[in-house]
């Protein structure tokens, strides 16, 4: 029995593996299968670790219900089951799948060092990819832009010029570009912000590149709040106002007008935060019985609701109404205490919901594939680092304590 749950243990870290490559570094207009051909292994791996460690089971039972909600919702909205949309709903059971299987490492012999240097490979591995983007050398970061975006997109992006460039990198849009590197930000600040301050510098002159005012106005505040509750008030009142001191600069020596709107207030008033609210309508415009249980999933939104959803709080109460949004809300709000009990710690679960709650104002978390799971292993790769160093199947490593 012990090699059966090694072997399933190990089919489902692989699952973990190929879905962040896909999610991080596989173009999305050529097809990636092998993530869901191991997906039975990964459904098989929480089944037995539902009803093994009790730990896990809010957790797994409430991305289960969102999932089952979609399902209900889609079928009253529409009045039959619609198979198309089954990867929809799969996706929610991915997610769990991630945060348990790397969390709960029991039969392999994974050192903490491991997942913070593969965590820290997918970090430089963007990275790259990015500078390429950015430098575009011998014409290389074009044909890169052309690989993972669209040919109107890359005629967009402007090589020459910082203020009219936003660095979209593999996810086809900056914004989204932004919560990655604001992810990553986030876990080695919180890790160790002292050994790991070149990480974080590094990733946040991407959140820069970027040019995403949410983002970086979320990471800026995080990286605050880490600050005050973590150093010393000595401490704080050198780097905080150095840090708002060197972002000014920075703002002002590259001309980027996007950023610079923040300070001038024209952020706040331009058509792309007013749209945004006006965008509402169309929820408050819907029937009664809708608004509570949704119009079912929505492929594409400019065809049925006539605009784009640009917000994850729209989006979420348009297509699974009041009940999906609160169900959700719940989601939200269990992590930090699921991060407390299998660490002691919740001021990392409460940064993650600070910063979930923020970009779903004009970006996306669970909807968007390649945040959630990065955003997965995020918080998977957390647990596993603050839990006590014991492996099941090597007595030799079960007393080394490794510090991170």
């Amino acid at each position: 029995m012990k090699r059966v749950m090694r072997i399933l243990e190990g089919m489902s870290l692989l699952f973990v593996v190929t879905t962040i490559f896909a999610a991080l570094f596989w173009p999305s207009q050529i097809p990636f299968i092998f993530d869901d051909l191991l997906l039975p292994f990964g459904l098989l791996h929480l089944a037995v670790v539902f009803f093994q460690d009790k730990r896990w089971r809010w957790l797994i039972l409430l991305f289960g219900a969102m999932a089952f909600w979609v399902l209900v919702s889609d079928f009253i909205a529409n009045n039959s089951f619609r198979t198309g949309h089954l990867g929809i709903v799969l996706r929610w059971v991915k997610w769990p799948i991630i945060i348990v299987s790397l969390a709960n490492v029991k039969h392999w012999s994974i050192r903490k060092e491991h997942v913070v240097n593969f965590v820290i490979l997918l970090f430089f591995g963007l990275a790259i990819i990015n500078l390429i983007l950015l430098l575009n050398p011998f014409q290389i970061g074009e044909s890169l832009h052309m690989l993972y975006s669209t040919k109107l997109e890359v005629l967009l992006g402007n090589y020459h010029e910082f203020g009219g460039f936003r660095l979209s990198g593999t996810m086809r849009n900056p914004n989204n570009n932004g919560v990655i590197f604001a992810l990553f930000l986030l876990f080695f600040l919180s890790l160790d912000q002292k050994k790991y301050w070149a990480y974080c510098l590094l990733a946040f002159i991407f959140i820069f590149l970027t040019q995403s005012r949410t983002v970086l106005i979320l990471a800026i505040a995080l990286v605050g709040l880490n600050m005050i509750m973590n150093n010393s008030r000595k401490t704080n009142m050198i780097m905080i106002p150095a840090g708002l001191i060197g972002l000014v600069a920075m703002l002002f020596a590259f001309r980027s007008t996007n950023l610079m709107s923040i300070l001038s207030g024209e952020a706040f008033k331009s058509n792309s935060w007013t749209d945004r609210i006006a965008h509402y309508q169309i929820f408050f415009d819907s029937t009664s019985s809708e608004k509570v249980l949704g119009h079912g999933v929505v492929l594409d939104p400019l065809a049925v609701a006539g605009i784009h959803f640009d917000s994850e709080y729209l989006s979420i109460l348009f297509q699974f109404g009041i009940i999906g949004m609160v169900l959700l809300a719940i989601l939200t709000l269990y992590l930090p205490y699921l991060i407390k009990k299998n660490t002691g710690a919740s001021l990392f679960g409460w940064i993650l919901v600070l910063f979930i709650a923020g970009v779903g104002v004009t970006n996306f978390v669970f909807l968007n594939v390649e945040v959630i799971t990065l955003l997965s292993l995020i918080i998977g790769a957390w647990v596993f680092l603050q839990r006590p160093y014991k492996l099941d199947d090597n007595s030799n490593n079960q007393s080394e304590q490794q510090h991170i």
